[in-house]
């Protein structure tokens, strides 16, 4: 058996509450950490399932977009390049 005090029983001693009011306090704070960890999860739930529902999602493109990768920034490869411009617009003055 214990004899004297521990910290727990110093705590416990220290808040001036009987044990019935402790455990209810208790019961209060386990409930609301049980409320709150339903609307965490629910919240990153979310952000995770819109991430990859933006991410699965193939958006529309107005305006061609060359791919980095394979391009050589030589202008040649669609109309709306302003280098594919200058190229015709000397083939013209050169065939004029």
């Amino acid at each position: 058996m214990i004899q004297g005090t521990n910290d727990a029983s110093n705590a416990f001693r220290g808040t001036g509450k009987n044990s019935k009011e402790l455990f209810a306090e208790a019961a209060s704070i386990k409930d609301n950490m049980t409320i709150g960890g339903w609307f965490l999860g629910a919240f990153i739930g979310l952000v995770i399932g819109l991430k990859l529902i933006s991410s699965s999602i193939e958006w529309q493109r107005t305006e061609y977009q060359a791919e980095r990768a394979d391009c050589f920034a030589c202008g040649r490869c669609f109309k709306y390049c302003p280098r594919e411009h200058v190229r015709i617009k000397k083939l013209k003055q050169g065939i004029s």
